[in-house]
């Protein structure tokens, strides 16, 4: 989930960038279509600076955190919900709520109810509405919760489940270039992992591992590597690598093969499958003494 949070916040920015651009470039003329002078096209690019950078940005910041917040609640509600089968919105009862999330305060619905699949805060820019895990009665107050009114399309959603903070709906994805921006914006999340998290991780791994096949040795050459090749997922295998302690620990042995052609420095490939992930698979390697060393994290092999 915070994997998908944070890619999602990435692509966000990147989409929010090139939106910028564009409206900077038809500042360059007037309302008339005449050429700005320099003095004047810079005022007015201060102004939508401040638009994009401080007061959208404020905004933008506000909702990631609260889309986290309520991300990591969800995660907790499926895990309790045996304990806990209800959930109850709650809303802040001040002059700053929306009458429309007043009307919902104190509902109470199973989890698995459709109203939660698009209902479920943030519902709108700076929501504070909250749900609180319940094993009271179910009560809709009143309220059609089967016939409810949807919301704006990029808040009909339930961010827990989507793991998307800013969804397709937002007018920012909403753009011819779609697929051209969202590569680009895949290139510059990757070029920022392999150079940022290399600084970050390296000489990390002082002792070998532990793994369920034994120790296992993980050095910078390895470490460098892993991080620049390809991968079908290659953010979330990238950020894997940052806690790689917990994913060699937790992750189960599925193979072994001999290499195709014969070196001195290894002689066996073994493979061991992360958890909770079918295209995640742990490459290591031992060499002629026995001794296991990391290799890198690839989507499939044939065994």
């Amino acid at each position: 989930m915070l994997n998908e949070l944070s890619y999602n916040v990435g692509v966000f920015s990147v989409f929010k960038n090139h939106d910028q651009i564009k409206e900077t470039v038809k500042l360059l003329r007037d309302e008339d279509g005449n050429l700005r002078s320099k003095k004047e096209f810079v005022k007015e690019a201060r102004k939508l600076s401040d638009l994009y950078n401080k007061r959208y940005l404020s905004t933008e910041y506000d909702q990631a955190i609260s889309a986290a917040r309520m991300a990591k609640k969800w995660q907790d509600i499926e895990r309790t919900k045996d304990l806990y089968p209800n959930l109850v919105y709650v809303a802040v009862m001040d002059d700053r709520t929306r009458e429309l999330h007043k009307n919902w305060h104190g509902i109470t619905l199973p989890v698995e109810h459709s109203f939660w699949k698009t209902h479920y805060p943030p519902n709108d820019w700076g929501c504070r509405c909250t749900v609180r895990r319940t094993d009271k009665p179910v009560d809709d107050k009143g309220v059609d919760v089967d016939t409810i009114p949807n919301l704006p399309k990029q808040f009909n959603i339930n961010v827990g489940q989507t793991g998307k903070v800013f969804n397709q709906d937002h007018p920012y994805f909403n753009i011819p270039e779609y697929r051209t921006v969202a590569d680009m914006a895949l290139r510059a999340l990757l070029r920022y992992q392999t150079t940022t998290y290399y600084k970050t991780i390296k000489n990390t791994f002082k002792r070998p591992l532990n793994s369920e096949i034994g120790k296992v040795t993980v050095n910078n050459k390895a470490l460098k590597e892993a991080l620049s090749q390809p991968h079908k997922n290659g953010y979330l295998k990238n950020n894997l690598l940052l806690k790689l302690k917990d994913v060699l620990k937790d992750a189960y042995y599925i193979g072994s093969a001999n290499p195709k052609k014969a070196f001195d420095y290894y002689v066996k490939y073994h493979y061991m499958r992360v958890a909770d992930f079918e295209d995640m698979i742990l490459v290591l390697r031992e060499d002629p003494k026995g001794g296991i060393f990391f290799y890198s994290i690839v989507d499939k092999v044939k065994l």
